[in-house]
């Protein structure tokens, strides 16, 4: 099966390490906000002798975890990210320790859109969304461009109208 994704040379934008970094970034300050206003509340009502070490305990495991987080998982991240479209198929491949891989046949695809945050839109990215009877997928990091002509490449092939507004 490995085999029939080697020839998948598309990768995703360089840009999205940045964007990941961001919004990991901003999550892991909420965290630690979150820790050190729980942490001051305690002090301030002298609630439980047990809670500092429990909360020291959790701010050392976000520190690694946010260390791993925003240092290095964006760029196994867009490393391993992969995709291939054709007129039959949406092949999507990703991963850096559970590789998955995704085959769409075109006909089973219902719908197509794109997704902008304000990070991405920041830095012209875009997620393509594809959605199927049973689910939905996604491939992130593309650029505006890029974006809005895959996914009309994907709807010409899936034969997708488009809903007049």
């Amino acid at each position: 099966m490995e085999d029939e994704f080697h020839y998948q040379q598309n990768r995703i934008s360089k840009k999205i390490i940045t964007v990941l970094r961001i919004s990991y970034s901003i999550g892991y300050l909420i965290i630690f906000l979150v820790l050190f206003s729980v942490l001051l509340i305690n002090y301030y009502f002298g609630w439980y002798v047990w809670l500092p070490i429990v909360i020291y305990s959790l701010f050392c495991i976000a520190l690694i975890s946010g260390i791993w987080s925003i240092l290095f998982k964006p760029v196994f991240f867009q490393k391993h990210w992969r995709y291939h479209i054709d007129e039959q198929y949406v092949r999507l491949k990703y991963g850096h320790i559970n590789e998955t891989f995704i085959i769409v046949p075109m006909t089973k695809i219902q719908f197509v859109s794109i997704a902008q945050g304000p990070i991405l839109r920041k830095y012209k990215l875009c997620t393509i969304n594809i959605g199927t009877m049973g689910s939905s997928l996604s491939i992130p990091g593309l650029t505006k461009e890029e974006g809005v002509e895959l996914s009309k490449q994907i709807a010409q092939f899936a034969k997708i109208k488009e809903v007049e507004q």
